[in-house]
């Protein structure tokens, strides 16, 4: 009797490992990367080698078992039942491999349609958090303000400030998006020391993560010249 339950309790736990072999297989095959997509060979190489550890599973179980009152068959039943399960499971509640690989494409597309726009605008953009974190800019905020990409990304939003607007730490990004003007002219501050004319466009960036802003700085310089020679 005893030997018996032993019997059942191994069988359950070679099973659970025919399980957990199978998830890891799909989600292998899900992540796949979608510059390489599964061929027919890879889902060969994938089945042979689940078969051959279940087949060492499988003698392991019965050399572990030799008195056991448990037929093979009671034993090959409850494994290939939890397999059956295991794949149905998987198979119904992910996405297909093709779906995966389709969306990972999609996001890479889209990343790289982003950042394209993003380097290509005329105007300085910086994307900054609530805390004046500086989370990414581009290539002309760079050319604006005079500082690497590295550097600006260590910075905070008051460090491009000049001294008579510059606010306080961990309240300009607040400010500016409790504006109901959300379009303004301030003065920002280069690498040399120059100040700088600039009209900022700020809008809340929708989901992800919360208290992000994308600003859009445009230099302002000639403007301000034309002014004054009109006054």
């Amino acid at each position: 009797m005893l030997e018996s339950i032993a019997a059942i309790l191994l069988a359950l736990a070679f099973g659970m490992q025919a399980i957990a072999i199978a998830l890891a297989l799909r989600l292998v095959l899900a992540t796949w990367p979608a510059q390489r997509p599964p061929a027919w060979w890879a889902w060969v190489l994938a089945a042979t080698g689940l078969l051959l550890i279940l087949v060492r599973q499988g003698m392991t179980l019965s050399q572990a078992l030799p008195r056991a009152q448990i037929t093979d068959s009671i034993l090959t039943a409850i494994t290939f039942a939890f397999l059956a399960i295991a794949i149905v499971a998987l198979f119904r509640r992910l996405p297909p491999v093709e779906s995966v690989t389709q969306l990972y494409e999609d996001l890479q597309v889209s990343r790289e349609r982003y950042r394209t726009l993003i380097e290509n605008a005329k105007d300085a953009i910086f994307i900054e958090n609530e805390d004046d974190d500086i989370l990414d800019v581009n290539a002309q905020a760079c050319r604006l303000l005079g500082y690497s990409r590295e550097e600006l990304l260590r910075m905070q939003v008051p460090d491009l400030q000049a001294p008579e607007v510059r606010g306080q730490l961990g309240d300009v990004i607040k400010s500016e998006l409790a504006r109901s003007d959300r379009v303004f002219e301030t003065i920002d501050l280069h690498h040399d020391g120059t100040q700088i004319p600039v009209e900022v466009s700020i809008a809340r960036i929708p989901g992800g993560e919360q208290g992000v802003a994308l600003a859009i700085v445009r230099d302002i310089t000639e403007r301000k010249r034309a002014e004054q020679g009109l006054r």
